[in-house]
């Protein structure tokens, strides 16, 4: 199976150096780079993706995605926001950018920095709540809200 996934990265990859439907091939060249774990190479094919369109969120989510694996939060964080801000209701986004502000959030809380856990833990449910406007069936958010309004009411002083 491996062996056939590097024959078609060689053939899109031929294809893309003459020129026609860069933007296909590269898309098809990412998800097959990140399938085999050659993030580098994925990573430097959804970065010419994006010189050529700027405006596509659906790869600025799954860059954002590919530097999660890598582990650079920061950088994964900045992709998440270009792709909201070019597309403002991106489920994807939102919910994924939801994940890592919660995921700070705790960590702050967890060092005993509580009011500032607090206040990225109510960023985190707002995103949740706007990926649900865009996508009020997902469980995945759905669940992902409940949890972050449970811990919140839990943390908050009551009033």
């Amino acid at each position: 199976r491996t062996g056939q996934t590097e024959k078609a990265i060689v053939q899109l990859e031929l294809l893309l150096q003459a020129g026609q439907d860069k933007a296909k091939y590269l898309r098809k060249l990412v998800a097959l780079y990140k399938k085999i774990g050659n993030l580098k190479k994925a990573i430097e094919r959804a970065e010419i993706l994006i010189k050529i369109a700027p405006k596509d969120a659906d790869m600025l989510n799954s860059l954002a995605l590919i530097y999660i694996e890598m582990k650079d939060h920061s950088k994964a964080e900045s992709l998440f926001l270009e792709a909201i801000k070019v597309d403002p209701k991106h489920h994807q986004a939102l919910h994924n950018i939801g994940l890592i502000t919660i995921n700070r959030a705790v960590g702050l809380v967890n060092g005993q920095k509580l009011k500032e856990g607090i206040e990225l833990l109510k960023k985190g449910r707002d995103y949740f709540e706007r990926a649900l406007q865009s996508d009020p069936n997902s469980k995945a958010t759905i669940e992902m809200l409940e949890q972050t309004k449970r811990i919140l009411k839990e943390l908050e002083p009551t009033k």
